[in-house]
């Protein structure tokens, strides 16, 4: 009896344990579960507070782009790159990437350009696979390859951007960017019917949508067109209808339909009426920090300035020309390097994937040398790309060689034009003050 007492007590106390243990587990489980949930809740709040904060960081530095803001726009962007990777939200990440890709296109940064824009294809292709987001992609590689004098690859990418924009409902500024895109490099390439075909293209689509800076952006292509043509009288007709129409709308005076109208005037040696239109592109160009613009400018101003005998200010120019040549033949060299190893490395990809391909298919002795043969044969056409790409930067850098070599010596023909200038003046009148030029 008693040990039936003991057992039953045991029991008892045993059970008494077992329940006070199974609570103290169940309350663990519940306060752990209730913690998780908590840190859940708190993690999905803090993850929508981060891309609320992000999307308004993209809308801030939208405004500052359109403001031609470029230091604010890198800023924003800089600062959503950085939420985006802590809280992992790849789809404003990528935005934010190309951003960056824009701003050093804008900023003539092309090399830093390329490898971002390289880098969300690259992204895109792993993460998302969109081809809305390739598009964007293409159209902004486009934009870099057109800076760096790569037609070629711009008609490339831009055909490639317009079958995806008939495969997807995508916004007509896409296909006015493509338009323009393949016009631009058609005039490069001297083919001007097919360049002057997809500008008036892109300006009938600007016209049926009401966009006017696309209006605006294709007669001023069309104006550059004509000018490579050598049709002044058609460059200025269509700089000035620019001109109109931005007043028309209220909109600002565009940079390149004043320069395609100072150039113009000057190769109808008309300096001055050119002078000031190229004045007043060069403001422009150094308030939006456009160093492509800048440059033009002052070749253009060199030249007038020789025009009217003003030997001074033509040097001046000249020398700002030159400099601003060294710095942008520079990073096209560079980016044209990136392109290069990037082109190359996509290559080897292909090649190391045919390879795999054949050495799997069969072990055997014979197979592997074919498989031998064949890796010749790719590596040799590999080879052969590499050697012809570096050939074409090769070339490239001699003509920027000459370039410069060709520049010095205009600035010495203007130094001498200038002494004997200064030099008959003083003999007319020996009382006037000495022409002074510390450069000299």
């Amino acid at each position: 009896m008693t040990t039936n007492l003991f057992t039953y007590k045991s029991l008892i106390i045993n059970t008494i344990y077992s329940f006070s243990f199974c609570s103290f587990l169940f309350f663990t489980a519940l306060t752990q579960a209730q913690e998780k949930q908590s840190l859940h809740n708190k993690t999905t709040t803090n993850v929508d507070l981060a891309k609320r904060k992000c999307k308004d960081l993209l809308n801030l530095s939208q405004k500052a782009y359109n403001e031609a803001n470029f230091d604010s726009f890198k800023k924003y962007n800089d600062s959503v790159l950085f939420i985006t990777q802590k809280f992992e939200l790849k789809e404003l990440e990528i935005k934010s990437i190309i951003n960056h890709g824009i701003y050093y296109n804008v900023t003539d940064a092309y090399e830093k350009a390329l490898e971002k824009f390289h880098n969300a294809l690259e992204f895109n292709k792993t993460s998302f696979n969109s081809e809305i987001t390739e598009i964007n992609i293409l159209v902004n590689l486009a934009s870099v390859y057109s800076q760096i004098n790569k037609p070629d690859k711009v008609i490339t990418y831009m055909e490639k951007v317009l079958a995806l924009t008939n495969k997807n409902n995508v916004s007509n500024i896409i296909k006015l960017a493509a338009y323009n895109g393949l016009g631009n490099s058609y005039t490069e390439k001297k083919d001007y019917e097919k360049s002057l075909a997809y500008l008036y293209k892109m300006k009938n689509l600007a016209e049926s949508i009401n966009n006017i800076q696309a209006v605006n952006t294709a007669l001023d292509n069309i104006g550059y067109s004509y000018f490579q043509q050598e049709k002044w009288d058609k460059v200025i007709t269509t700089a000035n209808e620019s001109l109109v129409f931005s007043k028309k709308n209220g909109v600002s005076k565009r940079p390149v339909s004043l320069l395609n109208l100072g150039m113009s005037y000057l190769q109808k040696e008309e300096p001055k009426k050119a002078i000031p239109l190229l004045k007043e592109v060069l403001v422009m160009a150094i308030n939006r920090k456009d160093l492509e613009l800048k440059k033009e400018a002052h070749s253009y101003l060199a030249k007038a300035y020789k025009l009217l005998g003003d030997f001074e200010n033509s040097q001046k120019e000249q020398e700002s020309y030159s400099e601003l040549m060294n710095t942008l033949l520079k990073e096209q060299s560079n980016a044209a390097l990136l392109d290069l190893k990037h082109d190359s490395d996509t290559e080897k990809q292909n090649i190391e994937s045919k390879l795999h391909s054949l050495t799997s298919i069969d072990n055997k002795k014979s197979n592997l040398l074919i498989g031998g043969g064949v890796s010749i044969i790719f590596l040799g056409g590999l080879l052969f790309f590499y050697i012809r790409k570096k050939k074409t930067i090769e070339s490239d850098r001699e003509l920027f060689k000459k370039t410069n070599s060709l520049l010095q010596n205009e600035n010495k023909a203007l130094k001498a034009k200038m002494i004997e200038f200064a030099t008959a003046k003083k003999e007319q009148n020996p009382k006037a003050v000495q022409y002074k030029n510390s450069s000299l």
